[in-house]
């Protein structure tokens, strides 16, 4: 039996977190999964700057990195 960190740790996907700063989604929550999920990518931006411009195009170029050349 594994405990939930060493089965995140077991993943192989690519991962986009974006974290949250609210009682339902806590941003050291966000950070833990960073840590945990080998291909995780964080967004490190604050939830004032994730906006209906902003966050479209982020989750994009997480699935398409040549956008961002």
């Amino acid at each position: 039996m594994f405990s939930p960190g060493e089965d995140l740790l077991r993943l192989d996907v690519p991962v986009l977190i974006v974290p949250g700063q609210d009682a339902s989604h806590a941003t050291s929550a966000a950070r833990y999964l960073e840590e945990c999920l080998p291909r995780a990518e964080y967004w490190d931006v604050p939830v004032s700057r994730q906006t209906e411009q902003t966050a479209p195009a982020r989750i994009l170029q997480f699935h398409d990195p040549a956008r961002s050349a």
